[in-house]
C-alpha cells in the first residue's frame, strides 16, 4: 500500500466514523425528545475548515434510575491549605542576571508586587533585593555598580533592573 492509498483509506474512515457519531447524537437527540432520557444536553456542530465535529454538553440519566445514597458518616474532604507566609518568612525569586559589555540586566519574578514594594540596597559587589515574601542577594559581575538613579521597571510581575558597568574597577 502506498502512501496516497493509506491517506484514502484514512479519509474513508474519518467519514464513516462521522456518520456513526452523528447517528449516535441523532438517536440521543431522539431520546431526550421522546422523554426516555432526561436530564440537559446541547449538541453544538462544528463545521469549520479543517475541523469538522460536534460539542456535547450537558448530562443525561434514563427515568425513574435509583440514585445513589449519599453515606451519612463519610468525612468531607478538605483541600489542603497552603501554608501562609509570615512577614519573616520570605522566598528567593526567580531571576536572570545577564551581563553585555556595558551594562548588567536583571530580571527578576516578583508576582503580586507593587514598584513602591520594592528595595534595593547595594551590598558591597552584591545587590539586595526585597519585596513583600521576596528576598534575593544577587552577587554582581566585576564593574556593575548600582545606584539608585538606575532604569528600573516593574511591569507584570517582572522587575527589570539595568545596571551600569564601569570599566578597570574591581570590586
Amino acid at each position: 500500500m502506498n502512501f496516497e492509498e493509506m491517506l484514502k483509506e484514512m479519509e474513508t474512515l474519518r467519514k464513516i466514523m462521522e456518520e456513526e457519531m452523528l447517528r449516535d447524537f441523532d438517536g440521543l437527540q431522539k431520546q431526550f425528545d421522546d422523554g426516555n432520557l432526561e436530564g440537559k444536553w446541547n449538541f453544538e456542530p462544528i463545521d469549520e475548515p479543517g475541523m469538522k465535529g460536534f460539542i456535547a454538553r450537558g448530562f443525561f440519566s434514563t427515568p425513574n434510575t435509583p440514585k445513589i445514597p449519599t453515606l451519612p458518616n463519610m468525612p468531607k474532604i478538605q483541600e489542603p491549605e497552603m501554608p501562609k507566609l509570615s512577614d519573616t518568612d520570605a522566598r528567593e525569586p526567580l531571576y536572570d542576571l545577564s551581563e553585555g559589555d556595558d551594562s548588567v540586566q536583571l530580571l527578576m519574578e516578583l508576582p503580586g508586587v507593587e514598584r513602591e514594594e520594592v528595595k534595593m540596597n547595594p551590598r558591597g559587589g552584591d545587590l539586595e533585593v526585597s519585596a513583600k515574601n521576596f528576598h534575593a542577594i544577587i552577587k554582581l559581575p566585576k564593574g556593575a555598580i548600582y545606584s539608585e538613579s538606575v532604569p528600573t521597571e516593574l511591569r507584570n510581575g517582572i522587575l527589570t533592573v539595568t545596571i551600569p558597568k564601569i570599566k578597570g574597577v574591581e570590586l
